[in-house]
Parts: structure tokens; sequence; C-alpha cells
């Protein structure tokens, strides 16, 4: 109960106004609190910060945080929010249409993917053999995400030859992977 309370204390919740009078911002906030605080060895968050704002969505993170550094578990959630919390992951499932895109750690899966960006024709010639699941062009200059392992020499030969690496995000790999990219195999 000590740590429910002090979790709502952040949220600043009234404790004494029942939970269906408060918005639905307000009853996710109670739901987290409870969650958290239950300490249970798997903990699921289904978006659980829904109707949440900015601020309360961080502490929110910050909690899972604390409770994972304090008292380690398998908390599992499902978001749509990927960019805001990509840091709170250790392993990475993608669904789609209750298929299984992906499933690997977190960090395993950034090093898969990465973006070249340069004048059009000498991006294509790059990624000519590469997995390209995502393209934008504005005039003479193109970017692609590539998601597949290369050997670092084709890395830094792109670099010498004047393209700009970039690495991705896991929000970029999820919509490339769900907007019509090539679903992920291991190469």
């Amino acid at each position: 109960m000590e740590t429910a309370y002090r979790i709502a204390s952040r949220f600043e919740l009234d404790l004494t106004v029942p939970m269906k009078k408060h918005s639905s911002g307000r009853c996710s906030m109670f739901q987290a609190v409870r969650g958290l605080a239950s300490r249970s060895p798997v903990t699921i968050f289904d978006e659980a910060y829904t109707g949440m704002d900015a601020p309360s969505r961080e502490i929110f993170y910050e909690e899972i945080l604390k409770e994972q550094e304090t008292h380690p578990r398998l908390i599992i959630m499902s978001t749509h929010l990927i960019s805001e919390m990509e840091h709170l992951f250790d392993e990475v499932i993608m669904l789609e249409k209750g298929r299984v895109l992906l499933a690997e750690d977190y960090e395993t899966v950034l090093s898969k993917g990465f973006t070249l960006t340069g004048e059009s024709a000498l991006v294509d010639q790059f990624s000519e053999n590469l997995r390209v699941v995502k393209e934008k062009r504005l005039g003479g200059t193109k970017s692609v995400v590539i998601f597949q392992n290369v050997y670092d020499s084709v890395l830094t030969e792109a670099w010498e030859a004047g393209l700009e690496i970039g690495r991705v995000s896991l929000q970029d790999v999820f919509t490339s992977l769900t907007k019509g990219g090539e679903l992920y195999e291991e190469q």
C-alpha cells in the first residue's frame, strides 16, 4: 500500500473521489498505480496510458523503471506510442493482424535497421540489393530505411561515397514493417 500511495501522490490523485467520477486519464492513472503496486511476477499494461497527458505518462514511465529496478519482474506492455516508450524495452514483439512480424531483443532489432540519405541515384545504387522497407524523396535527395544485417564494409563504402548513414528508431522499424514493407526475415 505504501507504494500505491506514493505513486498516487506523484499523479496527484484524489483518493477520496470514487474512480467512476474521474476522467479517463485519471482512471488510467489509478490502473497504473494498481498494476505497479501489485508487484505481481507478471504485470501486463495494455495501452495503460490512455487519456493521460504527457507529464502523467512521463511519471508512469519513471515509475515503471523504478519498480523494475527495485522489484524486477516481467512487465508486458502493448503500445502505439512506440517512440515515447522505446527506452523502456528489453525485448520487442511486433504484431500485425495476429501475426508476429518480429520478436527479438531491442538492441538486435535496432542494429538491423539504418537509413541511407543522399543524392537519389547514389542511394539507389547502394540500396539496390538491400531490403528497403521505406523511402522518401525531396527534390534530388532520397532517404531509405534498410532493415537487414549488412557488413560494416558496405556502410563504410556508402559513407565514403558521400551518403549519410543514420540510425533508425523502433518507431521507424514498426511503421516500415506494418505499412507495406516486406515482412521481417533473417538474412
